[in-house]
């Protein structure tokens, strides 16, 4: 598959992790944050890079929320990070698994594991 059939398949595995997620979390703080490269973010900016990690099986994807704020006394996450092993990309497409693992990175980038 070349580079372009790849970013197909990410932008469908990140539209269904973000209707998952949107189902779950149904409320909007109502707040814009603007620190972000000058840019407004309304709710979260997810940044995703594939690059070599540990080769193929071990540690297929790792994310973290990288910039945060306080809002209504709950520390919110509203920029993050995913990182996926390039080695690891072919087999979870082949198999059907990219979107459950950026399902399950999008929850770590949200504070599930990271910041409660």
């Amino acid at each position: 598959m070349g580079s372009n059939g790849y970013l197909n398949t990410f932008e469908t595995a990140f539209l269904d992790a973000k209707n998952t997620w949107e189902k779950v979390i149904v409320a909007d703080d109502g707040t814009t944050h603007t620190t972000y490269y000058g840019l407004p973010i309304d709710d979260l900016h997810v940044m995703a890079i594939a690059k070599d990690i540990d080769g193929v099986g071990g540690t297929l994807a790792f994310a973290s929320p990288s910039l945060t704020a306080t809002v209504n006394g709950k520390v919110k996450a509203y920029a993050g990070y995913m990182v996926f092993d390039r080695d690891d990309i072919p087999k979870l497409i082949d198999e059907g698994t990219l979107s459950s693992v950026v399902q399950h990175e999008l929850g770590h980038i949200l504070g599930i594991g990271s910041l409660w």
